[in-house]
């Protein structure tokens, strides 16, 4: 998935345009990667060309409670293997449509180097919490709800909560229009882009970075023509 944030953290900014940064600021606004460039080019007094996506987070570096973001959308697509999931945050809602919730997210390529390895060490002993062991799940929840302010580590899936029925489907049309506005397709399973690796034995299967066969999302409403602030 594309990289998103929420600036919950007093950011150090060295003195800005006209000295309008201030140190040490905490700001709830919502913010995503693709507004760095856009914010960079502001800065240096340059307009961003058409093909930067984002909208400048500055003001935001200037008044922490502006809000440049209503909703937040992020991705997560073919990694070393197959996957496909969506976000979306909303206020304290961060709500996740898994495409491929029968494949396990655990990344292969890794499993001999650092945490990865440990997952392992830890699985085959038994000794992995529910939450750690979800990385292994074949059987993921497709729909998950979370409300952030009250469950900062997104442990308790609020999909079947019939308190938040109204949010859920708030979120679910919000994030569908979305995926209709950038030509967002979603391929079937067996037809994306194969794993690089086996999911048993982790042994390589495919020479380079990424297999030449299979389809990505997006690919059949040419996503990549499509362009969205």
């Amino acid at each position: 998935m594309s990289v998103t944030n929420i600036l919950t953290h007093p950011i150090d900014f060295a003195p800005g345009p006209e000295g309008k940064f201030n140190s040490g600021e905490v700001s709830p606004s919502l913010v995503s990667a693709i507004d760095i460039a856009p914010a960079i080019l502001e800065a240096a007094g340059l307009s961003a060309p058409p093909q930067v996506q984002g909208i400048s987070l500055l003001p935001v570096c200037i008044e922490p409670g502006a809000e440049i973001h209503q909703f937040i959308f992020g991705e997560r697509n073919w990694h070393t293997q197959r996957a496909c999931g969506r976000m979306l945050r909303w206020g304290n809602f961060v709500y996740m449509l898994d495409f491929t919730p029968v494949s396990y997210s655990f990344l292969m390529v890794d499993y001999n180097t650092g945490s990865y390895s440990e997952l392992l060490r830890l699985r085959a002993e038994g000794k992995l919490t529910p939450e750690q062991a979800e990385a292994f799940s074949t059987a993921k929840a497709k729909e998950i709800l979370f409300e952030v302010a009250s469950d900062p580590q997104q442990l308790v899936n609020l999909v079947n909560d019939p308190e938040y029925k109204e949010e859920l489907k708030y979120l679910r049309t919000t994030l569908a229009a979305w995926q209709n506005r950038t030509g967002d397709s979603i391929p079937a399973l067996d037809e994306m882009t194969p794993d690089r690796h086996d999911r048993k034995t982790y042994e390589r299967l495919f020479p380079g970075s990424r297999p030449s066969t299979g389809i990505v999302p997006g690919q059949r409403a040419r996503a990549a023509t499509i362009l969205e602030k």
